[in-house]
């Protein structure tokens, strides 16, 4: 994982820490929080540990933990990054339900955005989001993703265990330049 730390208002996304693992598995082991999120549900925390240990040595993106301005992580979010092909695919996720609804997911995106697009010089920023997944789609729309396509039946869900819809979202450098 490379290191480096991003701010912008009220968000920082900061390297991932081992004892952010805690809150990870807090996180991922709530039906309410992974609704929408593709990875699934951890049963155990030696797992999520095991997991944090893996992405903290990963060397091809960036995998961030985001602290709010009180100081409280808040969520994580993960950056690969295809450097043959220009694009970077992002999976976010928001996990203290406390914090949901006050547009941390907006400027997190937002902020990735900026740095995808002016920093690491990329062309294309990607994602996957659930159908159902109405206040994620609202967002990514609100940053210029445009829906692209559906991916049917493409996963299946960590809580209702069925299959799911996930749409394909992306955003191109001169739509971005274009939106701000």
């Amino acid at each position: 994982m490379k290191k480096i730390i991003l701010k912008s208002k009220r968000i920082t996304l900061r390297p991932v820490k081992f004892s952010d693992a805690g809150s990870f598995f807090k996180w991922v082991s709530d039906d309410e929080v992974i609704r929408y999120i593709t990875m699934g549900r951890v049963k155990k925390l030696v797992d999520e540990k095991k997991f944090v240990k893996k992405v903290m040595k990963e060397k091809r993106g960036y995998f961030f933990s985001i602290v709010n301005e009180n100081g409280l992580l808040i969520g994580n979010t993960q950056l690969d990054l295809d450097e043959k092909n220009k694009k970077v695919m992002f999976g976010l996720m928001i996990g203290e339900k406390n914090e949901w609804g006050k547009g941390y997911g907006t400027e997190v995106t937002k902020l990735l955005a900026k740095f995808v697009f002016e920093k690491l010089k990329h062309n294309r920023f990607e994602l996957e989001v659930y159908k159902e997944n109405k206040g994620a789609i609202k967002v990514y729309k609100k940053v210029g993703f445009k829906m692209e396509g559906l991916r049917r039946e493409s996963t299946v869900s960590p809580v209702t265990k069925k299959y799911a819809d996930l749409f394909m979202m992306g955003i191109l450098k001169k739509e971005w330049r274009n939106k701000k």
